[in-house]
């Protein structure tokens, strides 16, 4: 375990070498978070105690959240990077490549990255703050139910039930 460990540290850390967006985005990788943490450390929120501890657990949840999150963003970019670098891209290419890969997959804080409902007031902020939910998990069940169809039209039908199963088990016990 220490070993993947050490193995990881030193992947991020050229990871973040080459790539500044990278660096930043595992600042805080959440967009309204960022604001609120900004908002705080600028001294907009002066809420005495209660913002301390907002700010506290604000912090310690970016922390959290740009850990699990790097787990697969950092393999990702540097095997993009790796791949599109040894197909005979320059360095910059190889980097922009690897960057966007992130940006389009896993998300960004940057205000010109996001979607457009993260970008409006607070009030269409909060109309609009569960739309992206409701979409992915609409695309998993349909997802679930194209592939269950096929298993059962290839007579799979404890296979299809196994997967069945597990999506729900995931989904709304574990």
């Amino acid at each position: 375990i220490f070993r993947g460990y050490k193995h990881h540290i030193a992947m991020r850390e050229e990871v973040f070498e080459l790539s500044p967006f990278m660096r930043q985005r595992a600042e805080a990788n959440d967009i309204t978070m960022k604001e609120y943490l900004d908002a705080y450390e600028s001294g907009i929120d002066k809420g005495g105690h209660l913002a301390e501890f907002n700010h506290f657990l604000l912090k310690t949840s970016a922390k959290m959240l740009e850990v699990t999150d790097n787990i697969t963003a950092v393999p990702n970019w540097l095997n993009a990077y790796r791949k599109k670098f040894n197909s005979g891209a320059s360095q910059q290419e190889a980097i922009d490549y690897a960057d966007t890969l992130i940006r389009r997959t896993l998300g960004s804080t940057r205000i010109e990255d996001v979607s457009s409902y993260q970008r409006g007031s607070k009030m269409y902020r909060l109309l609009t703050s569960f739309q992206g939910f409701f979409n992915t998990q609409l695309n998993q069940w349909l997802d679930m139910a194209h592939k269950t169809g096929r298993m059962i039209d290839d007579k799979e039908f404890k296979r299809a039930f196994w997967n069945v199963a597990s999506f729900l088990m995931t989904k709304y016990f574990l």
